[in-house]
């Protein structure tokens, strides 16, 4: 019987050492009292299902570890992906108004660079009129003038 219940605790199939506990280690274990070797197979029994229940036991702080170890770790990502998304929105913030006060500069600097460049044009279509027009007036004073010496 503890040979069956060893084999099918140890056997790696469950519904063997199921089966093995059923009917060997609780007869034994139940069956131990009256004689000197049921009770050494009693001892025995009681020993595999100590063994079996602190193997449960262990399993059991295993799972409720794991679980535990999962929650915080669901926890810590929840707050790691929350201040990534706060640092991200942060950043996101200070980058688009960077970007709104760069822009605002880019076009200050754009509407400057225009203003002075239709200045310059201006200036220069100006300087270019005043130019022709003094060469045209003096054209026409050297025309006179040759005129006058022609005639």
């Amino acid at each position: 019987m503890v040979k069956y219940c060893l084999i099918g605790s140890f056997g790696g199939k469950v519904w063997r050492w199921w089966q093995g506990w059923l009917l060997g280690c609780s007869r034994v274990s139940v069956g131990g009292g009256g004689h000197d070797g049921g009770g050494g197979d009693g001892g025995h029994g009681s020993v595999e299902d100590n063994g079996d229940i602190v193997v449960v036991v262990m399993v059991v702080v295993m799972l409720v570890v794991m679980i535990m170890m999962m929650i915080m770790m669901m926890v810590v990502e929840m707050v790691v992906v929350m201040v990534i998304i706060v640092v991200m929105v942060m950043v996101m913030v200070v980058v688009t108004l960077m970007v709104m006060v760069v822009e605002m500069v880019v076009v200050m600097l754009m509407v400057m660079v225009v203003k002075i460049v239709v200045m310059m044009v201006i200036v220069i279509i100006m300087v270019m009129l005043m130019v022709v027009m003094e060469g045209r007036e003096g054209n026409g004073d050297g025309g006179g003038s040759r005129d006058c010496i022609c005639k």
